[in-house]
């Protein structure tokens, strides 16, 4: 019994052992080269080879070519060394870009020449032209312009932003068609949206410059600080609402709950070169006359319109009111 079933394990060993040797013996001539193995019909050596692992079938489905085993992906490698690796139906595949990756469905789609970048995402950075980028999430970045050295994330995070190189877009419609937006940072939902003229600036918080017009070299942080600010460049916008709505906001500082909210015009119809700190200083007012309210509810004025377009709204409304 025992010499049975030696010689039952033996003979199954051989048939093991013979399989094995067939499956992973070398051919003949010795290894086949890199190409070789990974795509036949390429020549040795040859640097612009590419390597299809499964193929697009009918009704936007993917697999091996036939009617079975069919899934919603596509795999797409180029064997050169460019290193572009393409994933996603739709993903840019074009030879000209170098060391990018492309993930997701259209992911790149229309992209041309792009070197070192990330494209992860539903149309992630299509259309768009960027060395040394990375862009991640829905449309995060599609139809950007100039837009090397830069980040995208988010949904249409920096969506058809303009000179955008050397910035951040961080969260959803974060810098989206925002004008001229070099050198800049958008984190939060909205923030910086359709900004023009916003390089070198700061957008911060939801919502935060939103539509604010020639909004460059400045910054707004909060919630809604300084939407829809016109010509609000080299400002501050710091605090809850501050500077929401302010008119020719430029060079000046508002800071605190909704300080400068609506300033606007006055007899200069301009908040240019001004200062407002406090809760709700200078909130909805003209330019022309400083208000200041006691205590006992007694008012007296100050005439500023000849102060050299300096203004300064202090403290709490409405003892620091322009009226």
């Amino acid at each position: 019994m025992n010499r049975t079933i030696s010689s039952i394990l033996l003979t199954l060993l051989g048939i093991i052992g013979y399989g094995f040797f067939i499956v992973y013996a070398a051919p003949s001539g010795g290894w086949l080269p890199e190409d070789q193995i990974l795509q036949p019909d390429c020549n040795p050596g040859e640097t612009d080879c590419r390597v299809k692992i499964i193929t697009q079938v009918e009704g936007g489905l993917v697999g091996d070519g036939t009617s079975n085993n069919k899934v919603r992906l596509s795999f797409l490698f180029e064997n050169s060394s460019k290193g572009i690796i393409s994933l996603g139906t739709g993903a840019s595949s074009d030879s000209s870009h170098n060391n990018s990756i492309f993930i997701g469905q259209e992911a790149g789609q229309g992209s041309s020449s792009t070197t070192n970048s990330s494209f992860i995402g539903y149309n992630a950075g299509a259309n768009s032209q960027a060395d040394n980028a990375n862009f991640m999430g829905y449309y995060a970045g599609a139809d950007a312009t100039f837009a090397d050295y830069s980040n995208f994330f988010g949904n249409s995070a920096g969506y058809g932003a303009t000179s955008a190189s050397n910035a951040n877009f961080f969260g959803r419609n974060a810098g989206y068609e925002a004008k001229n937006a070099d050198n800049s940072n958008f984190f939060g939902n909205e923030a910086g949206k359709n900004a023009t003229n916003a390089k070198e600036s700061n957008f911060v918080g939801y919502q935060a410059g939103l539509n604010a017009i020639v909004a460059d070299q400045s910054n707004f942080i909060g919630y809604q600080v300084g939407l829809n600010a016109s010509y609000a460049r080299r400002s501050n916008f710091f605090g809850f609402q501050a500077g929401n709505g302010a008119v020719y906001a430029e060079a000046s500082n508002l800071i605190g709950y909704q300080a400068g909210y609506g300033a606007s015009s006055g007899e200069l119809t301009s908040t240019k070169n001004a200062n407002f700190i406090g809760y709700q200083a200078g909130t909805n007012s003209p330019r022309g006359r400083w208000r200041n309210t006691d205590h006992g509810g007694n008012d007296s004025h100050l005439d500023i319109s000849t102060m050299l377009n300096v203004r300064c709204c202090i403290g709490t409304f409405p003892h620091s009111r322009i009226n």
